[in-house]
């Protein structure tokens, strides 16, 4: 029987409610999975799990860490230190007219720091340096290599100082936030450390068996061979690699990846399919 993912969802508000405010990074991590789930049960797609568990010391040695000890740059107007984002916002609404700035009342009416002419130079300078502009834009993407690192995690995937460089340079690429930014060794080391991460060691190890249905993969297969056949015909033999007489394998080679501090269970995910 077919699976209606709109019914469900529908189910869930019935019951939950709804809330159109912003997820916190953990209800971001729990939609996903469900989504995860409804997007395999619409395709016949069902999961099952088995864990293999390995006894693991706390020998790492992490370092200590508070969410408090996060860096946050501010800006002194006044009595008053203001965030960075919070400055950015003053910003873009001082210079957000087509006639040129907004003048101190009326910044003064939305941010009530802002309270003097010296104030609004500061904001003016702070702009036109572009040093804010671009610290904005890097924390930006640090946040952005945050979520994606969860959702990696929440896989089972393997994480480590290249695979992050290389997401990061792919988010950089596709939200075009700070040009060259190299994602170096000393900015990944202390970007873990503001958001809590570290090297552990697995301690679990869970095979997903994905259980199929039979006519899907067949209506799947029968698309892929057409599909297949038609771009094939505009190589020449030799390069083409024929998948019942090649060995395409991916091992795990590393016993490490990273974690949330104090994370006990660590998983990798290894994955087959059944008919």
């Amino acid at each position: 029987m077919a699976v209606s993912p709109a019914r469900i969802a529908s189910f869930l508000v019935a019951k939950f409610g709804s809330d159109d405010s912003p997820l916190s990074y953990r209800e971001l991590d729990v939609a996903r999975h469900l989504q995860k789930i409804l997007d395999s049960a619409e395709l016949g797609q069902f999961y099952s799990e088995s864990d293999s568990e390995n006894e693991c010391e706390e020998k790492e040695l992490d370092p200590d860490w508070n969410p408090s000890d996060k860096p946050e740059e501010s800006f002194a107007f006044g009595d008053k230190n203001i965030g960075e984002e919070e400055v950015m916002k003053a910003i873009r609404f001082m210079r957000g007219t087509k006639t040129g700035s907004r003048p101190l009342k009326v910044v003064n009416r939305w941010y009530r720091w802002v309270r003097t002419e010296n104030h609004m130079k500061k904001l003016r300078k702070i702009d036109q340096s572009g040093e804010m502009q671009r610290r904005y834009r890097i924390a930006k993407l640090g946040k952005l290599l945050f979520e994606e690192m969860v959702d990696m995690r929440n896989k089972g995937n393997i994480l480590d100082d290249e695979n992050l460089q290389i997401v990061g340079k792919a988010l950089n690429r596709k939200h075009n936030l700070v040009a060259g930014f190299k994602f170096s060794y000393t900015w990944l080391q202390k970007w873990k450390q503001a958001y809590g991460i570290t090297q552990r060691r697995q301690t679990k190890i869970v095979s997903e068996v994905n259980i199929v249905n039979k006519d899907i993969i067949l209506a799947k297969g029968k698309t892929f061979v057409e599909e297949a056949r038609e771009i094939m015909m505009k190589f020449p033999l030799n390069a083409v690699v024929n998948a019942d007489q090649s060995g395409f394998v991916k091992e795990m080679i590393k016993n490490r990846t990273l974690d949330f501090i104090g994370a006990k269970n660590v998983s990798f995910y290894v994955n087959y399919h059944r008919c």
